[in-house]
């Protein structure tokens, strides 16, 4: 996960995007990249739609990575350990939901 973080932030700095790549913009991405991957499934009546056509899938596997990198720059920049505080959620998910 670092490397991708640091190609990232490399990737960041040689365009100059710092001043853009705020917390505000980049929560904004995340939400504008999800809601790209959900234009994918619109219309789509099957709830298990298999994504098995090719440019559905091409499409799919890189809007997911958009919501992805964008999260993982809002992470960098709002200086969250993304892997602590998602152990620590899925801890307290376990709490919250215990098996039955």
């Amino acid at each position: 996960m670092k490397d991708i973080i640091k190609t990232l932030q490399q990737f960041r700095h040689d365009r100059q995007w710092e001043k853009y790549h705020t917390p505000k913009n980049l929560s904004m991405s995340v939400a504008i990249e999800a809601a790209e991957l959900m234009e994918c499934y619109q219309w789509v009546f099957d709830p298990m739609f298999p994504c098995e056509f090719p440019k559905t899938k091409e499409q799919i596997e890189e809007e997911a990575a958009d919501v992805f990198i964008y999260l993982l720059n809002f992470c960098d920049v709002a200086g969250v350990d993304l892997m602590e505080v998602t152990r620590n959620k899925i801890n307290k998910n376990a709490e919250k939901y215990p098996v039955k």
